[in-house]
């Protein structure tokens, strides 16, 4: 008997196109949506997908220059326990989230 290999693929990773109200990489990005910031970033659970979190314009100034990353801006939304948002929740209608803002003040350290 004799074993036979399929083909082999590799993924292109994702471009992202930095812009003024948009900053990314190839698996994470926070940008404007409607009239709320959002943190989208692929979760790496089973089946796929994304989760988002509605951030402030201070935490996209502070990725964009650079002063923070993109991973102590997931850990600082998951400490807070903010809502994930699943999917394409926003991007499918960015006028969904007229509420106010539903974040607290980040913990002091």
């Amino acid at each position: 008997m004799k074993w036979r290999v399929g083909k082999s693929y590799v993924a292109n990773p994702r471009q992202f196109q930095e812009t003024e109200t948009a900053v990314g990489g190839s698996y994470w990005s926070v940008e404007l949506i409607g009239s709320e910031w959002v943190y989208e970033y692929f979760s790496g659970a089973h089946g796929g997908g994304t989760e988002q979190y509605i951030v402030t314009a201070q935490d996209f100034a502070d990725v964009k220059s650079g002063a923070i990353s993109e991973k102590d801006l997931l850990l600082k939304y998951q400490k807070l326990k903010a809502p994930v948002l699943r999917g394409d929740d926003l991007r499918s209608n960015p006028n969904q989230v007229d509420q106010p803002s539903r974040l607290k003040e980040a913990p002091e350290q």
